[in-house]
């Protein structure tokens, strides 16, 4: 969610807002209204739209994150006191597991007069 929140700011206010509409507006607006503007009109009203949907998810994700993990902030930027191994989880790390599979070792019966299997 966090990578989430950064990518739809980021994409919204930078790539939206800056590299779509403010050349739409400003640069290009005398050559794309004279041309066609139904078209240049929803092209910068999508835009806008596009952008406000991509800043109201980003809330919704923060809205999420403080009220699952109220920390987040500080847990992300490693000044926090959990592990981030599995933030949602809490505590610290998960406890080490025995590999599946792994074959274990069968003591090695004595040589000299043991009663073991005969077969």
């Amino acid at each position: 969610l966090i990578m989430f929140i950064v990518w739809a700011l980021t994409n919204a206010i930078l790539f939206d807002v800056m590299f779509s509409l403010g050349p739409n507006i400003f640069v290009n607006a005398s050559a794309y209204f004279s041309a066609a503007p139904c078209s240049f009109l929803a092209d910068n009203i999508l835009l806008i739209v596009a952008a406000g949907l991509q800043v109201w998810m980003a809330k919704l994700a923060k809205a999420v994150l403080d009220d699952v993990m109220p920390n987040w902030k500080n847990l992300m930027s490693g000044s926090g006191v959990a592990s981030a191994a599995e933030p949602l989880l809490g505590g610290g790390a998960a406890p080490p597991r025995q590999a599946t599979g792994a074959r274990q070792v069968q003591p090695a019966a004595s040589a000299s007069g043991g009663s073991g299997s005969g077969s």
